[in-house]
């Protein structure tokens, strides 16, 4: 997976042929498998195993390019590999590698490629046996930084959520200090504090699935940031953040369905991201894309509703085909 300056992308990837199952679903990626952190160069304050940490005030920083950061671990399972608070806006190429034995390989992205913001990221790969990760970056400006990568098998929810949702990418929480005169003119704005916040509900979930699965993330949340794509199929929103306060899971009296929401804090640069799920190129093309974009939906994730119109669908599975360059939707 490769982004060059000048193409503005997503913060969710799914990797070129993986067929991602129940897509809708929501992922969570708390386990981290990585174990040791090397790099072809780094600043006195920036070395490589600044990237292991879950906090964010400590990064790795390089201070040649083209520049690596490898991350490794004992052969095993990956599903998920994640970057948060990183500076990944100011390379001019970013690509991520995979190993498995002594071999690299370069994992690409299917109509998702690397953003040009500095958001939380997380790459859902095929999941296989590998013991390493490693990012390839140049730049010719500032120096880029990255203060946390992650990787490991990924906490898939047994349900969707949308009604009632506030998008945490829509939803800042910021605080300020506004500065005043005697005379009552505004004088200006200090920014104290700011982040995203986001509660996600879930119910009609198994007892012993959340005993089994929800309570060790859960537990290791009570300390540690997290990352999280609610809807990796429909939004590209992905954030690295902390829970706010203890979840408290509650029996529905359905079965033994439950129901339980986590409060997240993301964390936030305060750089503005690219909030749309379609590029700039994208939008150019499509100038009436806003009033579309249901019918480029369905085109995407091929989910057509059976009694549509084949004359609906041609013009944009051709366009869309034409405009991503991958031939997936050549006909009706």
């Amino acid at each position: 997976m490769a982004r060059t300056r000048g193409v503005c992308l997503m913060a969710v990837m799914i990797e070129n042929g993986y067929s991602l199952p129940t897509p809708t679903y929501a992922r969570i990626g708390w386990r981290d498998v990585i174990s040791s952190a090397s790099a072809t160069s780094a600043a006195p304050d920036g070395a490589a195993v600044n990237a292991l940490s879950w906090q964010t005030y400590e990064r790795w920083r390089p201070t040649a390019s083209p520049a690596t950061l490898t991350l490794t671990f004992d052969a095993q399972m990956v599903e998920y590999i994640a970057a948060g608070a990183h500076t990944l806006s100011t390379a001019d190429s970013v690509t991520l590698q995979v190993r498995s034995g002594s071999a690299w390989s370069t994992v690409t992205t299917d109509l998702i490629e690397w953003p040009l913001d500095n958001e939380a990221i997380m790459v859902l790969i095929e999941p296989r046996e590998i013991n390493g990760v490693r990012l390839n970056i140049t730049y010719s400006g500032d120096a880029p930084s990255v203060g946390k990568v992650a990787a490991g098998k990924v906490l898939t929810l047994r349900r969707p959520f949308y009604s009632g949702y506030s998008p945490a990418m829509l939803s800042r929480n910021t605080r300020r200090q506004p500065s005043v005169s005697e005379g009552g003119e505004w004088l200006g704005n200090t920014v104290i504090r700011q982040s995203r916040s986001a509660r996600m509900t879930w119910q009609h979930i198994e007892a012993n699935w959340y005993r089994i699965n929800v309570d060790p993330f859960v537990q290791h949340a009570r300390g540690n940031p997290f990352f999280v794509a609610w809807n990796p199929a429909r939004f590209t929103d992905c954030l690295y953040g902390m829970l706010t306060g203890d979840v408290s899971p509650s029996n529905m009296g359905i079965r033994d369905l439950m129901e339980f929401s986590i409060d997240v804090d993301a964390y936030s640069d305060g750089t503005q991201p690219w909030l749309s799920k379609y590029t700039p190129a994208w939008i150019e093309i499509y100038p009436d894309i806003e009033d579309q974009a249901s019918i480029i939906d369905y085109a995407l994730n091929r989910e057509w509703p059976l009694d549509i119109d084949p004359a609906i669908i041609a013009p944009f599975a051709d366009r869309i085909a034409q405009t991503v360059n991958y031939g997936l939707f050549t006909g009706q």
